[in-house]
């Protein structure tokens, strides 16, 4: 929309507010945009550290060295090895989400050697499975595997699902679910390292291992079907597993986990290796499937979310400072222009009613009429003159009192004295309106401007001997502090704050008492003074209060 030239419009806080904000916050999401770049590229470190550390790390060479040291010298393998390193394989899928697969047999002089193939060759996978640490009544301890996978159907429950915990080897790998049991009965085969459990109790475990784990109360129980070959166990103190070195074969212990790959066979496999461990002996080969990292915005989410929380609000906080000032100003020009607006409004309407008589009484001159009515006319001219003087002086008064520059000359003033002097200048007005003054003059001394303070307490009593009720009385009272001015008034005030504002005259419909400028002089000059004043209504009555 087109606006007229020469006008200003009252201005909005939210308008420039939010186009502050939003180049804030332009500005903020370039810097956020950098900041995010600088923590991409430690993400990519990150990520590059934790593969190495993996692979350096969980070395799968140096696991199968770990856990076949022995086997090395003996020429054997025992079924609990094999289940010790299924587990740890499965571990690391769970921590990594790293699938591997590796076939391992014995070499003698650089060759395959067939009879200590048959005894040693293994072959071992990530696939999905449950193992089981039992701790007998000899105190010792064996690690079995399940017998067959069908009996991890019996898990497969949303009861259960709910207590799958995630252990991750760093945050930047995708973790996979890890399950903790304790069987409190099952079948074992001990001698081949295999169990069959019958009755479970799920716990509520951790990423910190089985020594947070809690009894959740979930239980199952699991038909065993064939068991020809298991020693039925039931101990009598089923507990969870402990790391307290002091008390871990102190009770008897069935801690279970349940870890690994659903579905190995359809795994992407994109790698393949062999090594041999020690000259002549062990040798293996695996394939193995790509480590497979969170995104950034995944391992970075919390950090993200703050950033970006913390830019927002900082857009839209700081926005408000340069609003404000902006707002400031437009608000301070407009209400200049406002000002003078209304006071040009205000100096023709109240100028315009005393010119007219005045140009009437002129074209009644020049007429053909007696001297009798000459001399009346004259002086309704002279009469409407010096109404008009007087308009003209108040607003030249009001001029002088919105000045900062004028001198104050402060000196010890009878308040008591001064207001006699401004009531008995009203005399006039007060006899002619049929009003009563109730004063009672005594001392009272103040240190202040003689003139300001006339000019203000003139104005203040001028205003209550205009704008009261004909035929009631006027209270004014004087103290060392307070002055006090009741009047009682005929119309209703809607916004006393208001007569304080020049030309304003208590009623939208604009009177033809006074100028519209006695109380805003008085406010002004009392301003300087040091002094305050107070405007209130109390049903009909007017009352000004000056504190000094």
């Amino acid at each position: 929309m087109k606006v007229r030239k020469g006008t200003i419009k009252q201005p909005k806080f939210l308008i420039p507010y939010f186009v502050i904000s939003l180049i804030l916050l332009l500005i903020f999401g370039l810097i956020g945009a950098c900041i995010a770049m600088t923590g991409y590229s430690e993400y990519e470190m990150e990520v590059t550290t934790d593969k190495y550390a993996f692979l350096s790390d969980q070395d799968l060479d140096s696991g199968i060295y770990s856990y076949f040291t022995e086997a090395l010298n003996k020429e054997d393998i025992s079924s609990e090895e094999l289940v010790n390193f299924k587990w740890y394989l499965t571990d690391l899928y769970s921590e990594t989400g790293q699938n591997m697969r590796i076939n391992a047999y014995h070499t003698k002089n650089g060759e395959a050697d067939l009879a200590l193939s048959n005894q040693l060759a293994f072959w071992m996978d990530t696939s999905k499975t449950a193992f089981l640490m039992y701790v007998d009544e000899d105190k010792n301890m064996h690690t079995l595997s399940l017998a067959d996978s069908k009996y991890l159907n019996a898990f497969d429950t949303p009861e259960v699902e709910a207590y799958y915990y995630y252990d991750s080897f760093s945050r930047t790998f995708i973790p996979k679910p890890k399950l903790t049991f304790i069987c409190k009965e099952f079948y074992a085969d001990l001698e081949n390292s295999r169990f069959i459990p019958t009755e479970v109790e799920i716990m509520k475990s951790s990423a910190h291992g089985a020594g947070d784990a809690k009894h959740t109360g979930v239980t199952i129980s699991i038909d065993p079907g064939n068991t020809e070959g298991y020693t039925l166990i039931k101990p009598e103190k089923p507990e969870i597993f402990s790391f307290d070195e002091e008390k871990q074969h102190d009770v008897l212990q069935q801690y279970g986990e349940i870890a690994g790959c659903d579905d190995i066979e359809n795994a992407d496999w994109i790698g393949y290796s062999e090594g041999i461990l020690t000259n002549d002996h062990l040798f293996a080969d695996y394939q193995i499937t790509d480590l497979k990292t969170r995104p950034f915005t995944e391992v970075y989410k919390d950090e993200l979310r703050l950033g970006a929380t913390f830019l927002i609000l900082a857009a839209f906080i700081l926005a408000f400072i340069p609003a404000t000032i902006i707002y400031n100003v437009r608000m301070r020009r407009y209400q200049i222009f406002e000002y003078r607006r209304q006071m040009i409004d205000a100096m023709a309407h109240d100028l315009k009613t005393p010119m007219a008589a005045i140009s009437a009484y002129a074209e009644n001159l020049s007429g053909h009429i007696g001297s009798d009515k000459q001399e009346y006319y004259a002086g309704k001219i002279e009469e409407k003159i010096s109404e008009m003087n007087g308009m003209v002086n108040s607003i030249l008064d009001f001029s002088k009192t919105e000045n900062s520059s004028v001198k104050v000359n402060k000196e010890d003033v009878d308040i008591g004295a001064l207001i006699a002097r401004i009531i008995s200048d009203n005399e006039h007005t007060v006899n002619e309106r049929s009003l009563k003054i109730n004063y009672e003059q005594k001392p009272v001394m103040v240190k202040c401007d003689p003139d300001l303070m006339k000019q203000a307490l003139a104005n203040l009593i001028g205003n209550a001997v205009i704008h009261c009720k004909e035929g009631t009385s006027i209270d004014i009272s004087c103290g060392d502090k307070i002055i006090l001015i009741i009047n009682t008034v005929d119309e209703k005030i809607e916004n006393i704050d208001q007569l304080r504002q020049p030309f304003a005259k208590g009623s939208s419909t604009r009177g033809s008492k006074g100028t519209g400028l006695g109380l805003a002089i008085a406010d002004n000059n009392l301003a300087m003074l040091g002094f305050k004043l107070d405007l209130k209504t109390e049903d009909d009555r007017f009352i000004a209060t000056v504190k000094m």
